[in-house]
């Protein structure tokens, strides 16, 4: 645990990547906190996660994001059930004014090793990742990055975090 408060340490107050279910999560936790328990792409996630998660990220100024990460919360979050699926795709679209969204081109991505081990998004993700610190839930990306020393939190280690504080101070 003490790389990831240095990570957090050196990175707070700076900008932050998201990857496309974390960043998900916070989308529907921000329209409607009871919809994570149903729809199914978050159902993984309870509302304390959302909640810590959305603590973690307003500690950063800036919330990063690609085309790519875009591409997959959009394609994710169609599934939802009408009328909700209308009214979450409005408040999508006043979120995407908040983000940074970096463009990475994808003949350029598709050069790179990380393309043929994790496909276009995470090589993205890759190649912005030394920039700014990204938190994932992807593991075998998150032991990737962590072995190339790039700044890198897994959420699950945020999880972890959070319940030894809460072990110790109650």
């Amino acid at each position: 645990m003490i790389l990831e408060e240095e990570l957090l340490q050196r990175h707070r107050g700076k900008k932050i990547l998201v990857d496309s279910n974390l960043l998900l999560l916070l989308l529907i936790g921000s329209y409607d906190p009871s919809l994570i328990a149903r729809f199914k792409r978050v159902d993984q996630y309870t509302v304390d996660d959302f909640e810590l998660l959305s603590t973690f990220v307003l500690s950063f100024s800036t919330v990063v994001t690609t085309p790519h990460v875009l591409t997959e919360v959009s394609n994710l979050a169609n599934s939802l059930g009408s009328p909700i699926k209308e009214h979450w795709f409005r408040r999508f679209r006043e979120a995407l004014q908040l983000f940074d969204e970096q463009q990475v081109v994808s003949r350029e991505l598709s050069s790179k090793d990380e393309f043929l081990a994790f496909g276009l998004t995470d090589a993205a993700l890759c190649t912005l990742c030394g920039e700014v610190l990204l938190i994932t839930e992807d593991g075998v990306l998150y032991r990737y990055l962590r072995s190339k020393n790039l700044p890198v939190i897994n959420f699950s280690d945020i999880r972890d975090l959070r319940a030894v504080q809460k072990h110790i101070y109650g």
